[in-house]
C-alpha cells in the first residue's frame, strides 16, 4: 500500500520590488557620494547633505555648493588645469581685443582720409551763379 499525501507545494513569494532613484550626498568630510534609494523618499527634495541634483559628468571630485545648490569642482590639480585654460583663453582674447582696436584705429583713418577728401571736392566746386533778370535782359543784345 501506497500512501498518497496531499502536501501541496506553496509558492515562494518574491518581495515587491520598489522603484529606486539616485541621490547623492556632500559634505566636507565626503565630498560627493551617491546612493540608491526609494523613489519615494527622494520625494523629500534637497536637504542637507543629500540632493536629487546630479552632478555635471565633465567634474572630476564634485562637491555640493549648497548656498547656490550647484556642484562646483573640487580637485585641486583639475582646479590648476582650469585655471592655465582660463590664462590661456584671457591671453587669446586680449590679442583679438588688440586686432581688433587696430583694425579700428585702421577704419576711423581711413574715415577721416575720406572726409578730407570730400570737403577739399566740396571747396573746389563752384556755386552755380543764379542770372538775375536785368543780367538776361542785358545779355541778350
Amino acid at each position: 500500500m501506497t500512501e498518497e499525501t496531499n502536501e501541496q507545494v506553496q509558492p515562494v513569494q518574491q518581495p515587491v520590488q520598489e522603484e529606486t532613484t539616485t541621490i547623492y550626498a556632500s559634505t566636507n568630510a565626503v565630498p560627493f557620494a551617491a546612493m540608491l534609494i526609494p523613489k519615494k523618499w527622494a520625494l523629500i527634495g534637497n536637504v542637507y547633505p543629500m540632493t536629487t541634483i546630479k552632478p555635471d559628468p565633465s567634474l572630476k571630485s564634485p562637491k555640493m555648493d549648497w548656498n547656490t545648490m550647484k556642484w562646483f569642482e573640487n580637485d585641486t590639480a583639475q582646479n590648476g588645469i582650469d585655471m592655465e585654460d582660463l590664462k590661456q583663453e584671457v591671453k587669446t582674447l586680449k590679442n583679438k581685443d588688440q586686432e581688433s582696436n587696430t583694425k579700428m584705429d585702421q577704419l576711423l583713418q581711413l574715415s577721416v582720409k575720406t572726409n578730407q577728401a570730400l570737403g577739399q571736392l566740396l571747396i573746389n566746386k563752384k556755386e552755380p551763379t543764379v542770372a538775375t533778370s536785368a543780367e538776361v535782359k542785358g545779355g541778350i543784345k
